[in-house]
């Protein structure tokens, strides 16, 4: 069972594409890039699941010539995610992983790419995520001053 994880595949080529896709509440965008000339697969596992297993995200294909591949995926805002990179054929040991609370509405970047006999992975920001919470702090309080308890 993926926990707080929503997954739509894209496969788009960049966030120019993407930005017709609607977002809703507590949902994100993940773009990864691979820049490797071997397969990789994202596997993700909620901060919510307790003692559950990484669960796959996404796989991408090699990079043609110079091209990176990519693909895009909605992911669940509301905990916080650990996503591993695994390269295909490898010994099953993520070359890179972090830990993350993804923003809503937010747009967020992936690159993989070789480093010098090793994989560097890098992850930004492409749009900045909403905060929709301090929205809904304000209108609550709003809300007291207009209509009070007493």
């Amino acid at each position: 069972m993926i926990c707080g994880l929503l997954v739509l595949s894209l496969g788009l080529s960049t966030l120019r594409h993407v930005a017709a896709v609607k977002l809703k509440y507590d949902e994100a965008l993940l773009t990864a890039n691979n820049h490797l000339l071997q397969p990789i697969s994202l596997l993700v596992v909620s901060d919510y699941c307790y003692k559950c297993l990484f669960q796959p995200l996404m796989t991408l294909q090699p990079a043609q010539s110079l091209q990176p591949t990519n693909r895009t995926v909605i992911l669940r805002t509301q905990f916080e995610l650990t996503i591993h990179v695994v390269t295909e054929g490898g010994n099953g040991e993520p070359v890179c992983s972090w830990k993350q609370l993804y923003g809503e509405h937010g747009h967020y970047i992936i690159s993989v790419q070789p480093n010098n006999g090793s994989v560097k992975c890098d992850n930004h920001v492409s749009k900045s995520p909403t905060n929709n919470l301090l929205r809904k702090c304000l209108r609550y309080a709003l809300h007291l001053k207009m209509n009070p308890l007493t």
